[in-house]
């Protein structure tokens, strides 16, 4: 499963020596993280799509797809992942070279999880919220989920006065102001 996009544009060289440092990170992550993937509770046997934005190296995809082996997951990036050999044979994985900022290309309400980590180098400030719209798009309505992480050098270029001003998030801004 392979599509083209425009050129990429990301500023690191996509090599060997890049996949090692995107394994390393994913590592650390996957560390803070008690040693998972995903935080929240899925059901494997309940659990049919998943899908990791900004794949990287690859790596989340094919941890992922082993642990939810009646899932199809799929990663999505500009290119496609580099491996030091053949591609590991997990049936269940793929990957997709695309933009997001084009749209996300699976059927809307098709997806159980949206794992999205470390994409604001590819996502301007003004591109969030279509992002977003897309990522909500095609999650299986009521169940589905989503994981971001992405660093916040400022929380409060987040407060928007599109959040109740009742939001948890408020609250925890509130907090932060001096």
């Amino acid at each position: 499963m392979t599509t083209t996009s425009k050129p990429n544009p990301y500023p690191l060289h996509h090599s060997l020596a890049e996949k090692y440092r995107l394994d390393t990170q994913h590592f650390a992550f996957k560390h803070h993280l008690g040693g998972h993937n995903i935080v929240p509770h899925l059901s494997p046997a309940a659990t049919s799509q998943i899908l990791d934005i900004g794949t990287g190296s690859g790596i989340w995809v094919f941890e992922v797809a082993e642990q939810f082996p009646h899932a199809k997951v799929t990663g999505i990036d500009l290119s496609l992942p580099t491996f030091d050999g053949a591609m590991p044979a997990v049936e269940n994985a793929g990957f997709i070279a695309a933009d997001v900022n084009d749209g996300i290309g699976f059927p809307e309400g098709n997806v159980d999880l949206v794992h999205s980590r470390l994409v604001q180098a590819g996502i301007s400030k003004d591109q969030w919220p279509e992002y977003f719209k897309e990522v909500f798009r095609v999650l299986k309505p009521e169940t589905g989920w989503v994981q971001v992480t992405e660093p916040v050098t400022n929380p409060l270029d987040l407060a928007t006065e599109d959040l109740p001003s009742a939001s948890a998030f408020h609250e925890v801004i509130s907090c932060l102001e001096l």
